[in-house]
């Protein structure tokens, strides 16, 4: 299963990363490709800065997790080979998490193999793009996502609303609810 997660800077997008990849651990160990040096927890977890080495290395792993953070600036919309971490992979076993500010970073080759969007603050347009894309309810867009909250959509049609309990460290979901007009 492929995830993007995408959000304003400070919302909460690594974070909810490691979150992730903590609660896949230790039966899916993770590649982690982060050009800006974030804090990752390290058990189990190989951390790359170089996003070539990162690539060559998921090709030759079996069932890890692949997180790339800042994708939307070191994906490369052209190269077959970024393509590989959502199309590909899955015959190696792996699920890629891909972390971008705007969903419309992404190419559409990608975003059409992701079967999760964890939505932070998007623009209008970007809320637009992910409900037709995952097919769900339009009414998405009416939704108030308060700062460090997030929608969590799949392609199911299934939307929740969330945020990450630093605390506990957890991330706690409830389904998202629509009023029904009078």
């Amino acid at each position: 299963m492929h995830q993007i997660i995408c959000g304003m800077t400070e919302s909460g997008k690594t974070t909810l990363a490691k979150l992730l990849v903590a609660r896949l651990r230790p039966r899916y160990p993770a590649l982690i490709f982060d050009s800006e040096g974030d804090d990752w927890p390290a058990e189990d977890a190989d951390i790359y800065d170089d996003f070539e080495a990162f690539i060559a290395r998921a090709k030759t792993e079996r069932g890890r997790i692949l997180v790339v953070d800042e994708s939307g600036v070191n994906v490369n919309r052209w190269d077959p080979d970024h393509h590989w971490l959502v199309t590909t992979s899955r015959h190696n076993g792996h699920s890629t998490i891909l972390i971008c500010h705007q969903y419309m970073q992404m190419p559409p080759v990608m975003r059409g193999q992701t079967s999760v969007c964890w939505a932070y603050q998007q623009c209008p347009e970007d809320l637009e793009k992910i409900s037709r894309e995952f097919c769900c309810d339009r009414r998405i867009m009416l939704a108030n996502i308060e700062h460090y909250h997030f929608l969590r959509i799949n392609k199911r049609k299934e939307i929740w609303t969330g945020y990450c309990d630093l605390k506990k460290q957890e991330i706690m979901l409830k389904p998202l609810t629509f009023q029904e007009d009078n």
